[in-house]
């Protein structure tokens, strides 16, 4: 006669934390699929601008509040010094995901801290 096999506490336990990680995920995925796609929602804050050899560093960060990822993201910086000369700089991401914030640096060849500096995004694709 065959004698039932005794499952153990831990082969209970480790079967109970297999099933909440399984929950867990399952339940995420339904959470994120009813998340609105909205349109990606781009701002950019400037965090610092110092010298940085012969160029001067304008770092930046640019955050996604929006409901879906940009895709060749073009953020431009202009600065427009005192003599009413421009420079102006760009610079792409690849992807910036919704509720996400990635960070760059624009470098210019004069002090943009000496007339007025606008630094905003240009477009983006959907990937």
């Amino acid at each position: 006669m065959n004698t039932p096999t005794r499952i153990s506490t831990w082969e209970w336990i480790a079967a109970a934390a297999a099933l909440a990680i399984v929950l867990t995920a399952v339940i995420a995925l339904l959470v994120e699929g009813r998340h609105p796609r909205t349109a990606p929602q781009l701002a950019v804050r400037i965090e610092e601008i110092a010298p940085l050899g012969r160029y001067f560093s304008v770092r930046f960060a640019i955050r996604n509040s929006g409901g879906s990822t940009a895709a060749a993201v073009v953020v431009r910086g202009e600065a427009e010094h005192a003599d009413s000369t421009r420079e102006q700089r760009e610079v792409t991401f690849e992807f910036v995901p919704d509720g996400s914030e990635r960070r760059g640096a624009l470098l210019f060849e004069s002090d943009p801290r000496a007339g007025r500096l606008i630094v905003e995004p240009l477009g983006y694709r959907e990937p």
